[in-house]
């Protein structure tokens, strides 16, 4: 044997007396301390948990509470809204839709509202049935809101449960009719309840405290020993089951004498901890059982080191001892820090982050806490959420009372007014403080007072409504108004104690009958005034179409001649003269409305191209007094098959109508296709008379908004009379006869639609036109392919040269475009440089001509880029400007350069000179001659004199024998013809053309007052190139027109 061997023999035979006492002392202090520091803890634990048992509780009941309140609060809103409602005289299908709008933007699942039997003629499920009964076995959750009906109860608030038909959460409150015995219940689906239950409830607690090392198994009992909560570790065995005989009698003490417990059983021990309520008293017990395995192997292991080394082992027991007690109690403490700020609604969980970092059992407890801590944060905010959601819902339907157009006032049993809502403003002029310490009565009439009196008296002894009766109430302004009044009696009510008197001014109403009769009488006047003018119209047009003709030329004349003093009068004549016009067409349009003879000439054409027009036309009349037009018309809007014309002049009324009477504000069109069986419910077709099968078809609707001066409904009545404005202040302000609107509406019904109006006094105004996609043709007429009353000016002719002018100056493109139109060429104008740019590339002119000073970039840099572009260097560029720097244009690449004030004929000789096709120089062609056929002899003299201006050689004809004799004698260029004259008419006349092959080219316009019919456009299809109304063409519509035939002529050599 070893030295060493025998040394460690003897050392251990001298200390194996000493080890083994020293051991056993150590290993039973050691247990001791190790089993008192883990009671202590345990305690702490179960301390813990019995805080948090009572927090989790209180939260769903609190949040169920809080649902509670807001539910009861919208039931009752819900009853006020629909005794007001039915009041209005709502229907029940107009009141089931709001309710339910109402339902979708809050927080209401279901309502449910009865009549006095019980059935639920109001509810959100329209396709159930269901009536109330008060029998508990045949509704055992229904019948209890019967009650509500004998009025035995007010309020009836429902706890939550979980319906078997659909095992969602619901919650059901109720509170009986403020105007009639009913119920008035309202559903919500609470799920929120359940998620609280299951996030901060005592099951997840207690499951995730159990880890089955430490913890090994938790039980929450209430009063009664009946479990609450309990968890036990699947990986523990020897527990048979936690109902130990002991642990009930432990329990039972720790509850009745409020104080802690601890002790042992076998090899666990366990803790026992009461849970209180809010006041103290004792509701339940928490049982904790903790696992002492750890502590018997710890003992073993130190026994057997302190065999070997005992002082060592004592040493390193101690030391060991007190690193565990330390490590075992300091978490601890952060824990119960933390569950105290819980107990004080302070959620302050950055403490634990360095306990939750360990790895043992204290570690994941520190990081349940934690996630628990941040659930019931996040809970306390949901809840704060819910509270802030139900502030907004009790403000939006008190909203609803009080902006209701009615007048609410609540009187107390002695009449004295208590309380008056908003409209007592706007309706009568008073604020709530003028009524304090007065009774109704002082505002009634005293012609009114006893039968007042006699009613208040009758609805103060009749709970509920009572009948209506009128009164005159004096306004604040001193004027009676006349009122209908409506009372409930809910002076027994205890939420209102009050008899509430509903206001409605009836003023208007009783002034219907007066008004209807007046617009009978004025409307037999307008028929009269209507067919007298309309016999006048035919004899005034002749002499107004030589007045305008006239006037225009010599405004030309005096342009050219620069006598600039005769301009403003001549203007002045040719705008009173085309005013006149407008009058007498508008006259005449009416007049054949009237009379059954308007005809409708119908064609299909593109909508979005039309809306353009019309809008491009009104542009000038918006910014006038600069209102903006906004356009709401898609591309795929199609076509429209309808007379276009009318249409056009429906489009351009309306819009007049809205800029003139809109300043600084907005004009909106919408422009929308609504098809058959998919049309708005209340779109409106039927309001206008426009039923049956009509509804059937396709619609295009224009809607006008304005932001304008708006209509009361006085003058909403008449807006569609002929020759009736607003008022005579409306006439004198902003001119007009009154037709424009009722010519309108009568050529939509036509059309087979109609328009309607609604307009607010001093917000705007709003008309809104259908028309059927296709329209049908009048009866017993046959629908022609349609041409223009009045045909556009013609386009350019194709061989016209294109000029494109550059100039920021509108005076320079209105000189520029006046003179040079008449000489054949087609002006295009860009008004700034990026604008020129752009044109250029897009038209490729003939020519341009180009200003230098001009704002952003001048006329230099725009050269620079045109001559850099090889797409456009070849374009010819005309320096047009004040500035004489020649040198510059030359060597930017100017073609020539001309200085302002303008030279007409130095203007003319240089594009002739750059353009590929000059048109002109008439010095190599021969004159074109005209034969003019016009039996007025005012009007042959105008013309005559028009034309020559213009270079054509005139031939005269009184009549269409004269006419044709003219033919004879000379074959002419082109032929301007009156349809209605002597002997020989226009109708006549083209007859005759026809019968010889030479006169058969011979292109004619023809010139009428006379009203085409369609069977008068059928007679003239393919005999006249044009026609032009008298009186409504202008100068240079005219030339333009003859222009164009003449150059057509021209080209195909027959001149």
């Amino acid at each position: 044997m070893k030295l060493r061997l025998r040394i460690l023999l003897m050392v251990t035979s001298l200390l194996a007396g000493t080890v083994m006492a020293t051991s056993t002392i150590i290993a039973f202090g050691a247990r001791q301390a190790i089993l008192q520091q883990t009671e202590a803890n345990g305690i702490l634990v179960a301390q813990f948990l019995a805080r948090m048992a009572r927090f989790a509780d209180r939260v769903p009941q609190d949040v169920e509470y809080s649902i509670g309140e807001q539910m009861v609060a919208q039931a009752a809103i819900t009853s006020h809204f629909i005794a007001v409602a039915e009041e209005a005289g709502l229907s029940p299908e107009e009141i089931n839709q709001r309710l339910q709008t109402i339902a979708s933007e809050t927080v209401i699942d279901e309502f449910w509202i009865t009549d006095e039997s019980g059935r639920a003629y109001l509810r959100s499920v329209p396709e159930i049935d269901f009536t109330f009964s008060p029998d508990p076995e045949e509704q055992p959750q229904a019948s209890l809101f019967w009650s509500l009906l004998t009025e035995e109860q007010s309020v009836i608030v429902q706890e939550s449960r979980r319906r078997e038909v659909d095992d969602r959460i619901f919650k059901y409150v109720g509170v009986g009719g403020v105007d009639q015995s009913r119920i008035v219940q309202v559903g919500e689906e609470i799920n929120i309840l359940e998620q609280l239950r299951q996030q901060v409830g005592l099951v997840r607690l207690v499951n995730e405290l159990v880890d089955g090392r430490t913890i090994v198994a938790v039980r929450i009992v209430d009063r009664d020993l009946v479990n609450l909560a309990r968890s036990v570790s699947a990986g523990v065995g020897g527990i048979a089951s936690l109902d130990h005989s002991m642990d009930a009698v432990n329990l039972r003490r720790a509850i009745d004498q409020n104080q802690t417990i601890s002790y042992m059983d076998e090899a666990l021990l366990k803790v026992i901890v009461p849970i209180l309520d809010e006041q103290e008293q004792v509701t339940g017990a928490t049982l904790l059982y903790l696992s002492t395995s750890h502590i018997r192997s710890a003992l073993i292991q130190g026994a057997e080191r302190i065999a070997l080394i005992s002082a060592l082992i004592f040493s390193v027991g101690l030391l060991a001892s007190l690193l565990l007690a330390r490590k075992v109690t300091e978490p601890i403490a952060h824990l119960t820090a933390a569950a105290e700020a819980v107990e004080s609604d302070r959620f302050e969980s950055q403490s634990l982050t360095r306990v939750a970092d360990r790895s043992d059992e204290l570690g994941r407890l520190a990081m349940v806490f934690q996630r628990m801590l941040n659930t019931v944060q996040e809970r306390e905010q949901s809840l704060k959420d819910a509270k802030e959601t139900l502030k907004r819902s009790e403000a939006y339907f008190r909203s609803l009372i009080e902006h209701s157009s009615d007048v609410i006032i609540i009187l107390d049993a002695e009449g004295n007014i208590r309380y008056g809502s908003p409209s007592l403003s706007t309706v009568l002029g008073y604020n709530l403080g003028d009524f304090w310490e007065h009774q109704f009565i002082e505002f009634i009439h005293p012609k009114d007072l006893p039968s007042v009196t006699d009613a208040l008296t009758q609805a103060a002894q009749t709970p509920g409504t009572g009948q209506p009766f009128e009164l005159r109430f004096q306004h604040h302004n001193g004027e009676w108004l006349i009122m209908e009044a409506v009372s409930n009696n809910l002076l027994r009510d205890s939420a209102v104690e009050g008899l509430i008197i509903n206001l409605r001014d009836i003023t208007e109403r009783k002034q219907a009958e007066d008004w209807q009769r007046a617009k009978e009488t004025a409307e037999r006047a307008n028929q009269a005034k209507s067919q007298f003018l309309a016999n006048m119209s035919h004899e005034l047009r002749t002499p107004l179409n030589a007045i305008i003709g006239y006037s225009e030329m010599l405004q030309e004349e005096a342009i050219d001649l620069e006598q600039n003093e005769f301009i403003p009068d001549l203007q002045k004549i040719h705008s009173a003269g085309k005013h006149l016009l407008n009058l007498i067409n508008d006259i005449l349009d009416l007049s054949k409305i009237e009379a059954g003879k308007m005809d409708l000439y119908l064609e299909s054409f593109n909508v979005s191209a039309m809306i353009q027009d019309v809008v491009s036309t009104i542009a000038p009349l918006a910014s006038q007094n600069h209102n903006t037009v906004i356009v709401h018309c898609p591309d795929t809007i199609g076509e429209l098959y309808a007379d276009h014309t009318k249409v056009r002049q429906n489009l351009f009324n309306l819009l007049s109508n809205a800029c003139k009477f809109t300043e600084n504000g907005t004009i909106t069109l919408t422009v929308e296709r609504q098809e058959a069986g998919n049309q708005e419910p209340g779109a409106g077709r039927g309001e206008l008379g426009i039923q049956g099968e009509t509804l059937e078809m396709n619609w295009i609707r224009f809607c006008v908004t304005d932001t304008g001066i708006g209509m009361t409904p006085e003058q909403l009545d008449r807006v569609f009379d002929a020759f009736t404005q607003a008022d005579a202040s409306t006439t004198r302000k902003y001119g007009g006869t009154g037709l424009g609107l009722a010519i309108s509406q009568r050529f939509c019904q036509m059309m087979g639609g109609d328009i309607s109006v609604t307009s607010v006094v001093g917000q705007g105004s709003q008309f809104t036109m259908w028309l059927p996609t296709i329209v049908q043709p009048l009866t017993d007429r046959q629908a022609d392919t349609p041409e223009r009353e009045r045909t556009a000016p013609a386009q350019p002719h194709a061989a016209a040269p294109t000029l494109l002018v550059i100039d920021d100056d509108p005076t320079v493109h209105a000189l520029i475009r006046r003179f040079l139109e008449k000489e054949g060429f087609h002006i295009e104008s860009a008004l700034c440089a990026e604008e020129g740019l752009r044109r250029a590339k897009e038209l490729r002119p003939a020519a341009i001509t180009l200003d230098v000073l001009m704002p952003s970039i001048d006329g230099w840099a725009v050269l620079s880029a045109l001559k850099s572009d090889p797409q456009l260097m070849e374009i010819p560029v005309i320096m047009l400007t004040i500035l004489d720097n020649q040198n510059m244009g030359y060597a930017l690449g100017a073609s020539e350069y001309l200085t302002k004030p303008i030279d007409r004929q130095q203007l003319l000789r240089t594009l002739n000179k750059h353009c590929t096709h000059p048109i002109a120089n008439f010095s190599n062609e021969p004159v074109a001659s005209i034969l003019l056929i016009e039996d007025d002899s005012v009007t042959r003299d105008m013309v005559r004199t028009m034309l020559e201006g213009e270079g054509w050689r005139v031939v005269e004809a009184k009549n269409g024998r004269e006419g044709i004799a003219r033919l004879n004698e000379q074959q002419p260029t082109l032929i301007l013809l009156d349809l209605m004259m002597p002997e020989l008419d226009g109708f006549g006349f083209v007859a005759e053309l026809q019968t010889r092959p030479e006169w058969r080219s011979i292109p004619v316009i023809a010139v009428t007052a006379k009203t085409i019919t369609s069977l008068d456009k059928q007679t003239l299809r393919g005999r006249v190139e044009h026609i032009l109304e008298k009186g409504a063409y202008s100068c240079e519509e005219l030339f333009t027109t003859v222009r164009h035939l003449v150059t057509k002529c021209t080209s195909q050599g027959t001149l």
